[in-house]
Formats: structure tokens, sequence, C-alpha cells
């Protein structure tokens, strides 16, 4: 289950609706995104309707903005969008509440503010100004909504309601009422998309509620209590539906600035952490990411979006500042432009975008894709001391002096550093045939013998897999079944969705499953030196716990995953430990 999907659906046409209806209140705030809300609305179908469109006679200005019912509620203030498609059927409907504030430079654009301001107070003082306050500002225009969609054949399954923070708190607050029967139950399969929202709705699992742990507003309720010391320490709503482990990396977060004070919003600076444009092209990116079907709720995702200034020295990377300790394998995305992005000692998915993007890693099984423009790879260390194959569809991956692997694609240059009385850099082009110094050839890569991607058949390892001192050789599977046969020295085996028997010879051998399909696997020879590697799995990605996948079986000890499965014959679980398994 990817980190945004909706009601065990993987729908990421619907992040993106709700995106593109917090588009139109962002924009007209003020801001600037890299996609306007009319080059979103042109191609997604999506149009503002007016209160003639809806029969509604309550309160609203040029922008089609309509205000709060009751002298209470004056300032609330929300759009509502319709969908069409090609035949200009109405399709889908969308509620998007504002947040704090007001359309820029309109007369009373501070008093709007300073109303707005006093609802997010009452929300953490009073525990039921949440649950009945769209009841309150707009219970009319909802009504006249339902009405539309029924008069169109729609249902309240065809609605969409969304909102950022003051705005994601009326989402929530929407579900709540919702769940009491309000507007005669009509929206009780809508669904609920809030961003940065101080509330969370406990009545159901109606809402997905997105918020970074940077966010003060985000971390300062639970449900609908006042968060302590959740709020300083911890951050880790109790709802299923609540995303925890997100981080928008702005220029404040990197900095040493950067305080306990800041999660409580104490510092002008840590109210980065709430732009609403940094949360549109953030949650953009990540919905754009290669390996965001890999993700999970409690994935520990980082986007990049800080000035230029910043970028060019700053490393994107997880500091986990102030929140529970991050646990398995961790995403950073960069930007368009050039990024300076590091992995830690675990498990990364690193991806740069577009841009001049310089990677690094400490360590660990990680995939890092460079994405458009010259990117490079920085080692920080000996190239002497890593092993460097090209496998079958371009991609490099380098076994590092740790064990681990790193898969690299879309990366076009190496960076070595030794020592000879200081440190000494290289930087060597990646090309088909091996790495080159100014044009010539350099270093060629590994021994990598291939398996048929057209029939099953046989492979066998060379004795010397080449490469500096490091002798491992690479052996590379297909889709067809391959028996395998490995070395005497270390060995890495690369499988994809093969029935393939693996025949081990000695050695620390690794063998690296990649993908969801995995097949059946059947592998002999499997030591307590030798390790179990599983990469861009969505399931071992959401749950790390190795024992939860195996049992003892007539042949061995099975590791059953989804669909396939790995039989290590003649092993027991006894024999086996945490460190031979790696779920990333």
């Amino acid at each position: 289950m990817a980190i945004f999907d909706y009601q065990n659906k993987n729908d990421i046409a619907l992040i993106n609706d709700a995106l593109t209806l917090n588009a139109y209140s962002t924009e007209l705030a003020g801001f600037t995104l890299d996609t306007s809300f009319q080059q979103r609305a042109a191609e997604s179908g999506w149009k503002v309707l007016s209160a003639q469109d809806l029969s509604y006679s309550g309160s609203f200005d040029q922008h089609n903005i309509f205000n709060g019912e009751t002298l209470f509620y004056w300032s609330a203030q929300v759009n509502v969008f319709g969908k069409y498609n090609d035949a200009g059927d109405l399709v889908s409907i969308g509620v998007c509440y504002w947040g704090t504030g007001d359309v820029k430079g309109v007369p009373g654009e501070q008093l709007n503010t300073m109303t707005d301001s006093l609802h997010d107070i009452l929300i953490a003082l009073e525990n039921e100004f949440s649950e009945t306050y769209v009841s309150n500002a707009f219970g009319n225009l909802l009504s006249c909504v339902a009405r539309l969609a029924t008069e169109n054949g729609l249902s309240g399954k065809d609605v969409i309601f969304s909102g950022m923070s003051l705005g994601g708190m009326a989402v929530n607050s929407t579900a709540m009422a919702s769940a009491n029967n309000a507007w005669d139950g009509f929206y009780e399969d809508s669904s609920y998309i809030a961003i940065s929202s101080p509330v969370q709705n406990t009545y159901d699992d109606k809402v997905l509620n997105i918020g970074c742990e940077n966010d003060p507003v985000y971390r300062a309720l639970e449900g609908t209590s006042i968060n302590f010391p959740g709020t300083f320490f911890e951050h880790d709503k109790p709802l299923d539906t609540c995303v925890n482990n997100l981080v928008i990396f702005n220029d404040y977060y990197g900095s040493e600035d950067f305080t306990i004070l800041s999660i409580a919003g104490q510092t002008w600076g840590a109210w980065a952490g709430h732009d609403a444009v940094n949360y549109i092209e953030g949650l953009q990116s990540i919905l754009n990411s290669l390996t965001y079907q890999i993700t999970n709720r409690d994935s520990t995702v980082i986007v990049s979006r800080m000035s230029d200034e910043m970028r060019e020295k700053t490393w994107v990377t997880d500091l986990n500042r102030f929140a529970e300790p991050h646990e398995g394998p961790t995403f950073i995305f960069g930007s368009d432009k050039a990024d300076l992005i590091a992995g830690g000692k675990g498990m990364d998915y690193l991806e740069g975008f577009a841009g001049d993007d310089s990677f690094r890693d400490a360590g660990g099984f990680n995939l890092i894709d460079g994405g458009a423009g010259y990117d490079l790879f920085d080692l920080q260390g000996e190239i002497s001391k890593t092993s460097i194959a090209q496998l079958a569809d371009g991609i490099l991956a380098i076994k590092g002096a740790d064990g681990g692997i790193t898969l690299l694609h879309d990366v076009e240059a190496i960076k070595e550093t030794y020592w000879f009385l200081w440190d000494n850099y290289l930087t060597y082009e990646v090309t088909n045939e091996g790495l080159t110094l100014d044009g010539k050839l350099s270093l060629t890569y590994a021994n990598t013998v291939h398996a048929s991607t057209e029939r099953s058949g046989e492979i066998f390892a060379p004795e010397n897999g080449g490469f500096y001192v490091d002798q491992t050789s690479w052996l590379m599977g297909s889709a067809q079944d391959t028996v395998m046969h490995g070395s005497h020295s270390s060995d890495v085996f690369i499988c994809q969705q093969g029935d393939d028997i693996i025949y081990i010879n000695g050695g620390d051998d690794i063998i690296l499953l990649t993908g969801n399909d995995i097949g059946n696997k059947t592998v002999y020879g499997f030591g307590q030196d030798d390790k179990l590697a599983f990469m861009v799995n969505a399931q071992t990605t959401a749950n790390g716990n190795y024992l939860d996948y195996l049992s003892q079986c007539e042949d061995g000890v099975q590791f059953t995953c989804d669909a396939g499965s790995v039989t290590l014959v003649g092993v027991t679980l006894d024999q086996l430990h945490e460190s031979q398994f790696v779920l990333a």
C-alpha cells in the first residue's frame, strides 16, 4: 500500500485532484506554483462552480469563494469545483476549504486572517469546535452541492473534499459530521484528503491526513486533543490514516536554527514547514517518483524544497529531528535543480529528478536514480575496495566495502577519494565499456554472466570476478528459469521473475531479488555468511521483520513473499539470523 493510498486503493488520480483543487486557493493567496491551477485544470477537466451553478443564495465573491453562513463563521471560505468529461458531463465534484487567510490584497484580508486565527485557537481549546465547524459554516452550501450531484446522476461517492491547514481541519470536520448523519448521510462515502490539518478525524478511517513531521501545525494535536509531550518529542499520529514520517526539507529544517522550539512553532522559520507551495510541489514530486509504489504509510519520505543558495551547500538527508526514530527504508527525492542527496547506513531509495545531482551513501542496500541531467555518485572511498558490474538493463551495481549493494541508474559519473599524503579525487565517466578518465578507458567492469532472456538455461560464475582486489563474480538472472552455479569465491546472484535454482559453492554470497514478482527460487548451500536481499519490493518494504516470512518446510526453510518464495534447502530456522536478511 503506497503512502497516499486511500481506502486501500492505489488512486494517484485522487491525490492529483486534491492537489489541483488546493492550487486554486494557494494562487489566489498570492503564491506561485511550478504548475498553475489553470494548467492542472486544463489537463484534468476541473472548473470552478458559481453560486448560480449550485442554485445557492449565500455570500460569495468574484472568485466564486463562498463565505461562512453564520456571523461567528463569516471568515470561513470554500470553493466548489466540477469535473467534466470530454462530452461535457459532470463526473465529479470537488469541495476545497481555505486555510487561514484570504485572497491577497483584498479589503478585509487582515481581519479575515485574525478571525481565522481565532478559530485555530479554538480548535486546540474546544474539542467540539472542530466537529461542528463545517455544519455551522457551510451547512446550506453542502446541501446545495448534494442536490447538484443528485440532479446529475452522481452520489456522495463522486465528491472529493480537500483543504490545507484550517481547511484540512474542515475536511476532518465534514467527515465527522457525516459520520453523525449530517446532510442525510449523503457524504458518507465521499473521499476526504486533508493536508496539514491540526485535527484528525477519530470517528472512522474516512480521512487521509497528510502532513510533515517538521510542520508545527500538523504536529499540534492528536485527534482533537493537545498533544504533549508528543508534539515536542514523538510525532506519531494514533491513526493508520495519518502520514507520520514525511519531511519537506527546506532551508530552515536543514540549518542549525531548527530546535525543539521550532516544533512548537515558536520560531518564525519553523513555519516554512507549513508552506502551501512546498506541500503541493513536494507531494507532487512523491507521486511522480519511480519508487512511489513501494512506499507505505509509515515510510520515511524526504523531499528537497530548498532555495538555490542552500541547495548548493546542504546535503538532503534523514536528520530525524525531534521525532520517533525512523525505521525501514528511507526515500529521498530531489528537485528539478542540482541537489546534494545523501543516504544513510541502511536501505535508501534516492531520486534526483532533473538537474545535475550529486549522491552519497553510507553503505547498505540502495537504489539511486539520477534522472535527467549530469549526475554523480560519490563513493567517499577507494574504488579498489568495490566491485562494479554493469547489469543487463544498463544499471550499474556496486558492491561496497561493507558488503552492501548500490544500484545506479541514470548516473553519469563516479567520484573516488583516495589518500596519498592528503585526500585526492578522481572522477570517472560511466560508459558501456567501463569507467573512463579523460576520455580513456581506465577500469573495466567486473565479470558478469547473463542468463538468457528468451529460454531456460544454465550459467556458471567464473572463478575470478576481476575488478581490482575484490574477486566478486556477478550472475544475472532473467524472467526465464535459470540454474545458476556460483564460484568458490564471493558471488552476487541477481534474480528476477524466473523460477531459478541456485548453487552456492563458497565465499560470502548475496542473492538479490528485485521487484514484487520474485518467482520461486531454490537455493542449495546457503551458509551463515550468505545474505538474502529484497529490493524494490512493496511487501518487504512495508514489513521489515524477516521472521514473518520464514517457515520450516520439508526441504529446509522457506521465505514466502506474496506469490513467490525462496527455499533454502537443508537449512533449519535456528541456523538463520537477522543479519542474513535485507528487506528493503
